[in-house]
């Protein structure tokens, strides 16, 4: 064998080797806990299910006791852990328990979880450790599993009904996994596109439909009208072209507001719109309405003027 031959195979025994060694690596990395994990938080609430039974007027007792203690107002929270990382999150990866904490006032009065997600999704078994804290011990989450839970808390009449969905949710998870920085809270979805779209949020559904449509067609028409009598558009001009679109634009947002105000940003239950964007366009839309009744009334009297001085 000559010195060439022993090159070439040593070059090549030497690359075999190396690859061999970066997929050992690789694939020990990847299944152990040396790989960063990423675990996202999500709650989504408040809902007031005995409040909104209230509300329908039907002849219904509904009372909720814990722990021998009547509850008189009962409210909950959704909230799930996701593993967001490519590797799955083992029971042994935890150190200690999974808690759910409520912030004083609150108290848990306990945690629930659907038919659905017992048949379909992670399962943790929870007990109760005190009035603010239930803990499960640790479960597997393989990559994009989650585990979602219903929370139901109370509080003191005055602490709930100044709870507001864009408020901080009073309950939190408690938990220490191997390499997991931090868990990563996501916004609550029913309010997410408020910070994402510049505050605006557009939702419209069942007779918000026709409502918006209905609006619009007669705040349009009233606009057209009024700038027809007052003489702003009597004829086709790129002046009176920029007036249809802005009028048409104004009539649109004040349409969908006012649908706003009247049934709220979720077809699920009834939440407020945040309508400090298009409240003040809104307003502008009647401004405008004002200052065109006003024209067209004095165009229309001056015509009747010119017209009488013409007769006599």
């Amino acid at each position: 064998m000559n010195h060439q031959t022993i090159q070439t195979t040593a070059a090549v025994v030497s690359l075999i080797v190396t690859i061999f060694a970066v997929v050992i690596s690789t694939t020990f990395q990847s299944s152990g806990t040396n790989i960063p994990k990423k675990v996202e938080v999500e709650y989504t609430g408040p809902t007031d299910p005995l409040s909104d039974l209230k509300e329908t007027k039907v002849d219904l007792n509904v009372s909720v006791s814990s722990e021998g203690q009547n509850v008189d107002r009962l409210i909950f929270y959704q909230t799930s852990i996701t593993n967001s990382s490519n590797v799955p999150i083992l029971p042994s990866d935890f150190f200690g328990n999974m808690k759910l904490v409520s912030k004083q006032p609150w108290q848990i009065v306990a945690i629930g979880r659907s038919k659905y997600e017992l048949a379909h999704g992670v399962v943790a078994s929870w007990a109760r450790q005190s009035d603010n804290e239930f803990d499960s011990p640790p479960i597997l989450l393989n990559p994009g599993e989650a585990l979602n839970v219903t929370v139901y808390l109370t509080a003191p009449e005055a602490i709930i009904s100044a709870q507001k969905f864009d408020d901080p949710a009073p309950i939190a998870w408690d938990m220490h996994i191997a390499n997991l920085a931090s868990l990563e809270e996501t916004p609550n979805p029913v309010t997410r596109f408020r910070t994402s779209v510049g505050n605006i949020l557009v939702t419209i559904w069942g007779w918000g439909i026709w409502t918006v449509l209905g609006l619009f067609i007669f705040l349009l028409g009233t606009h057209l009208l009024l700038l027809t009598w007052s003489g702003l558009v009597n004829r086709l001009n790129p002046l009176g072209g920029a007036l249809v679109v802005y009028v048409a634009l104004l009539s649109l947002i004040a349409a969908e507001t006012i649908n706003t105000m009247i049934f709220g940003v979720s077809p699920l239950f009834y939440v407020p719109g945040d309508l400090s964007s298009r409240l003040p366009i809104c307003i502008l839309n009647f401004v405008v309405l004002a200052a065109t009744s006003i024209l067209s009334y004095r165009s229309r009297r001056r015509r009747g003027k010119v017209q009488r001085s013409s007769e006599l």
